[in-house]
């Protein structure tokens, strides 16, 4: 039996809003990520390439669809724009080891609603699966995250060990206080952890403090 048998036929299911997608050509991965989502509570497929991905979500719609970039036959990219043309509420996450900013733009473009960089942990991918469900994301389609709310893009390792603590932080109650020299990205970091938060799906509210006269702040801030 090969291993595309092990992961379950192409049949005739029922959609389900527990469904989850996972495509890599990478057999290991993608049994590990599959793993991963079963531990989670969802039922779970797995494809070896995009063209086996779209004759899946041809017979059942996923909520969920987790790529590889780069993939023989149908890359991730396209991927993205041809589950999204057929099922505009399913969501979309894109993983790949070729990070870049034009890709992750364009990823998000097409109507990705996250992006990991390989490789990762099992904590954060299942991270971004529970952070993606209790967001109610589904209902956010029709209007792409800005990439700047969803993703930073880094190789550095102090930044990798920092936004992987602030990850661990976002799904908490806790009041966050960000230090920093203006242009460091304070605010950046911010709409990371906002993004990453049970809270989401609610606005992000900016204000310049500075900008404010001293005797209205208060005024602004708590009315």
């Amino acid at each position: 039996m090969s291993d595309h048998d092990r992961e379950g036929p192409v049949t005739d299911i029922p959609a389900q809003a527990e469904q989850i997608l996972i495509v890599d050509d990478d057999p290991s991965m993608r049994m590990a990520l599959m793993e991963s989502v079963r531990r989670l509570g969802y039922d779970v497929q797995g494809a070896v390439d995009g063209v086996d991905a779209v004759e899946r979500v041809s017979r059942y719609t996923p909520w969920l669809v987790v790529t590889d970039l780069k993939m023989p036959r149908l890359g991730g990219l396209d991927l993205i724009k041809e589950i999204k043309s057929r099922s505009p509420r399913t969501l979309m996450v894109l993983m790949t080891a070729y990070g870049t900013v034009e890709t992750a733009v364009e990823a998000m473009k097409y109507g990705a609603s996250d992006y990991i960089l390989k490789p990762f942990s099992t904590d954060l991918f299942e991270r971004v699966i529970s952070n993606l469900k209790a967001s109610g994301a589904q209902a956010s389609t029709s209007s792409p995250v800005p990439i700047d709310q969803r993703s930073i893009l880094t190789q550095d390792p102090g930044m990798v060990r920092l936004l992987s603590t602030v990850e661990g932080v976002a799904v908490s109650q806790a009041t966050i206080l960000i230090n920093g020299e203006s242009g460091t990205g304070k605010e950046l970091l911010a709409r990371f952890i906002h993004s990453r938060s049970p809270r989401a799906h609610r606005p992000f509210i900016a204000v310049n403090c500075a900008a404010l006269p001293d005797g209205l702040l208060e005024s602004e801030l708590f009315g």
